[in-house]
């Protein structure tokens, strides 16, 4: 129970990076209702507030994580080898051989690069709106540099007519934790999103996010090996 609880955690921090799966601010068809002066965004204090909650949850889901992981990898059971059950009669189902927490971490990055790689096949594909893909892109540049973190950097970033890629390097993973909190209260990144590294301790991202209104496309089914 404590390895699934574990795993689950880790498939949330890989999945989202603290965000519920598909989702960094939320993308919606429906219009948005007009408002008045006094409805108008929050105020930066509210704003500032929220970002200070979300990274708070990052660092300590983070911390919760790594205890975990060390105290997995260092315990008696984990050291301990993998006993086997030698029949005296060949049963009817074979039995499933139990996968090792290392050999189960090492199948999800795996088949998260062959998300990413399925992603980025469909970007190169697509057709490229000029018009949105320009100025969404351009977004991307602005909102890095207004976030204005030493430590971050735009590597690549690229739009076409649904979705966007942008690659990012950080010089620490507590940067990189920062960023991502600020960036998901920012567009164009407050749309449906996802994002692949190689590694809790991998220090360069990709982020995939959807024009608003929509979803990111579908990958079809990619299993573990």
């Amino acid at each position: 129970m404590r390895k699934a609880l574990l795993w689950l955690g880790i498939l949330g921090l890989l999945f989202g990076i603290g965000w519920t799966a598909h989702r960094f601010g939320g993308g919606s068809s429906e219009p948005s209702p007009s408002v008045s002066n006094a409805e108008k965004a929050p105020t930066d204090n509210a704003l500032e507030n929220l970002y200070q909650a979300r990274l708070a949850a990052l660092q300590s889901e983070n911390r919760r994580l790594r205890t975990q992981l060390a105290a997995l990898q260092t315990s008696p059971m984990a050291a301990a080898p993998a006993v086997e059950e030698v029949p005296s009669v060949k049963p009817l189902v074979e039995k499933k051989t139990e996968l090792s927490f290392e050999e189960e971490y090492r199948q999800t990055i795996e088949m998260e690069a062959r998300i990413a790689e399925r992603f980025n096949d469909l970007l190169a594909t697509e057709p490229y709106d000029e018009e949105w893909a320009a100025e969404t892109e351009t977004q991307v540049k602005q909102t890095v540099n207004e976030i204005a973190m030493v430590g971050a950097q735009l590597m690549d970033t690229a739009c076409r007519t649904t979705f966007c890629r942008a690659v990012l390097a950080f010089d620490s993973e507590e940067n990189k934790d920062t960023f991502l909190a600020k960036a998901t209260l920012k567009a164009p990144f407050n749309t449906v999103g996802w994002i692949h590294s190689e590694g809790l301790e991998d220090q360069e991202i990709e982020l995939f996010f959807s024009r608003k209104g929509n979803n990111l496309p579908d990958v079809g089914d990619v299993d573990r090996d």
